[in-house]
This record gives C-alpha cells, structure tokens and sequence, in this order.
C-alpha cells in the first residue's frame, strides 16, 4: 500500500529533506540491511507486529515511499529567493560552511531521487502545490483535497504522513486542522533542530539518534466540525447589507435545526426560554464574536468581514462532503486534485 507524505516546504530544504532521510533511510536498512536493522525498521514505521505475518516483500510494499506531495509558496518554487543548506553525513554535524543557496523547492527534489538511489530504494512519484505562505484558505483547501486523494475509504490509517516542520505557521495550522478533521492521517511529525549553527540548514540529520533525539510523533485526534456554527454563519449571511438581528430572533429561526434542538425555545415556559437563550449566546454567539460576529448597542448581530469570509469558504470547501467521500479504489495519479501537479509537468529545476 505505501506510505504517502504531504510535506510543507519554506525557506529551509532540511525542514524536509532530513525527515524524508530518516524514512528513506530506514527504507533502505529493511531492504537491504541485518536482521536486527530490519527489525528496527519495522519498529520505526509501526510494523513490528507484522513479521511474522507477512513475507519481507510484501511488508516492504506496505511501508515502502509512496507519493510526496510538497506544499510550497510562488516564492520558493519559484527561487526567487535563494537559501543556503549544508549537505551534512547522516546523524553528523556538517564540515562544511553554509552552502551559497539556490532553489529550495528543486533541492528537495534532487535530494528524494539521489537519496532513494543511494539506499538502493524506488524513488516516489513527487507531486506539488504552490499557495501563499500566509493564504490560510488556500492552504486548507490543497490540504483536505490532498488528504481526500491519498487516503481512499476502506483504506484508513497509517499510509499518509504529514511532516508539520517546514513552511509558516499558516500553512502548518493547516496541515495540522486537515489531518484533524480527515481523521485517516497515520502520523503527522515535526523533526527538530537547535536554532543554531552548526545545526541549521542541515538537509539530514545532525544529531546522533535520528529517530529518538530527532524525531518527534505528534498527538493525532479525529475532530467532528460543529455543524451549528456553520448554521448560525449561514443564517447571518442571509441578512441584506447592514441589517442585524437579534439572538433571540436568530434563535427562533434556526429552531427547526438539529443541532439546536436541545435549546429551541419550543413550548417552554419564560424562564427556560430565558436560559436556553442564554445557553446559545454562550455555547454560540460569544464563540464566533467579535472576530466573526459583530455586535451592535441595540443588541443586533451580524457577520464582519472575517465571518464572511470564513462563511465562504466553508460553503465553497463542502468540509462536510470532504469528509465523507472517498473512493473505493486506489488513489490514481490522474485523479490528483486541482492545482496539485507532478514535477514531472514542468518545474523551474
């Protein structure tokens, strides 16, 4: 089956290259390396109780390098810009100065093939995406669409990984909510360096125990959208352009939803009207207020610019769709979401 990465790549190549090494690396020493390596291997990719239930091909299969999805900005894929690295030995700390730079983006590329050629390993198909450092809309929508491609239904688990290292923190608080709310990511991982010569800009590991010092597993958890909030931000939407209302009337018109069900107004005396509506400001309308929600003296609510957005978005990404689609066979290249190509379609490398 594979394992997949999705990747987010900023200004330094090792943020990626030096997780993708270790795996590689590990890659290598179950193909072609001891006993006692190989189990290591397998203990590495979360297999070990697979060894005895499979021949060494057909676990290789399962954990071998599958496709690479790098997320990127126009800048860096473009090396508009160039960054230095140091092209240090596996587990050591690099001899050499900061390299002058160039491309980042074809760098990574470079390293995948060269590094897979060296460990005697099938190199992956390398696919990209390009959206602004700081465009958390669009990183979101290339996240969950890729996550929606890689991971078909029937097929849950441990064949995606998501390195949250590189990129800015948009992107990653990206990565971090698509895996989330897919909720079929295996493992999502931050590899960590000192913020400090000589450990910087490293494309491999510089520390002597790559996978305990080094590499970090990150808690995954499976989160379910609140379907109310999306509601309530439908309904403001509907408002025509400076009206407001109040959150007893918005109460009352989203009585008829589900989700509100437990605190409509229905046939209940005041007081328990009273407390119901103090219960949807408070579960509800604070939550989304001021960022999302403004709110006028008089008491009247309605979406600020923000909530518009956020509203639109939503509406456009169908996050709920996303979530329970899929497709009952294996991913295909061909079946790559929008604006998601391989480098094989054209790079500046």
């Amino acid at each position: 089956m594979a394992i997949n990465h999705l990747v987010a790549l900023g200004k330094s190549a090792g943020a990626v290259t030096s997780g993708l090494s270790v795996v590689i690396k590990q890659l290598g020493q179950f193909r072609n390396g001891t006993a006692a390596e190989q189990d290591a291997a397998l203990d590495f990719f979360g297999a070990a109780d697979e060894k005895n239930k499979a021949q060494t091909d057909d676990l290789y299969e399962r954990i071998k390098l599958g496709r690479v999805v790098i997320l990127t900005s126009p800048e860096v894929f473009a090396g508009t810009e160039k960054y230095g690295w140091r092209d240090n030995a596996y587990c050591q700390l690099p001899e050499q100065q900061l390299d002058e730079g160039g491309n980042v983006f074809c760098k990574v590329v470079d390293f995948i093939r060269s590094e897979c050629q060296k460990y005697k390993i099938g190199p992956p198909n390398i696919f990209y995406a390009v959206a602004g450092a700081f465009d958390l809309q669009a990183n979101m929508q290339y996240s969950l669409s890729v996550l929606n491609w890689l991971v078909p239904r029937g097929r849950q688990g441990a064949n995606t990984w998501v390195n949250v290292t590189g990129g800015t923190n948009i992107v990653n608080n990206a990565l971090f909510t698509a895996s989330y709310l897919m909720g079929t990511v295996g493992r999502v991982y931050y590899t960590f360096v000192p913020n400090e010569p000589p450990f910087l800009a490293c494309l491999r590991p510089p520390k002597t125990d790559a996978v305990g010092q080094f590499w970090h597993n990150l808690p995954l958890l499976r989160v379910t959208p609140d379907e109310g909030l999306y509601l309530l931000l439908d309904e403001l939407s509907k408002l025509g352009a400076g009206n407001t209302i109040e959150a007893g009337d918005l109460l009352a018109r989203l009585s008829n939803t589900s989700p509100f069900a437990p605190i409509q107004p229905g046939s209940l005396t005041p007081e328990q009207k009273q407390e119901n509506l103090h219960d949807f400001r408070v579960l509800y309308l604070n939550k989304l207020a001021p960022t999302y929600v403004e709110r006028d003296a008089a008491g009247g609510n309605r979406l600020t610019k923000e909530g518009r957005d956020l509203h639109t978005f939503l509406k456009e990404q169908h996050i709920e769709r996303k979530l329970l689609q899929g497709r009952d066979a294996k991913p295909k290249d061909k079946d790559k979401p929008e604006g998601v190509k391989s480098v094989s379609e054209g790079t500046p490398c």
